[in-house]
């Protein structure tokens, strides 16, 4: 396939910098970006953070497990209860209890067994 050759004088004005002034020329969008988020809308969350850590295969069957049985419990919708609710409730639970108790606390005993 052959090349298109450039006129002289067009490379001539760009080699002597006579190229003709050009201007930036701004558009913005008819309408904004749409952000998805993976939170549902229904939390509040103003108070939620997200946060990784590592869990054990086996706590992670067992509550894979307990979360239908807790949902069948409901009278509300199924939804409402969810992994990050087994959690959230779990730990008010284990820290309530390492408040008041102290080393003799439930949590406490089996971390420091390890």
């Amino acid at each position: 396939m052959a090349k298109k050759k450039l006129p002289d004088s067009v490379i001539n004005d760009l080699l002597s910098g006579a190229a003709p002034d050009s201007t930036a020329i701004s558009q913005q969008a008819s309408k904004p970006l749409q952000k998805y988020t993976s939170k549902p809308l229904h939390q509040d969350t103003s108070e939620v953070v997200k946060r990784s850590y590592y869990i054990e295969l086996d706590v992670l069957n067992d509550l894979e497990d307990a979360l239908p049985a807790l949902r069948r419990l409901t009278t509300g919708k199924r939804g409402d209860i969810n992994n990050s609710g087994i959690v959230n409730a779990a730990l008010r639970l284990a820290l309530d209890e390492f408040n008041e108790k102290g080393e003799e606390s439930r949590i406490a005993a089996m971390l420091v067994e390890r």
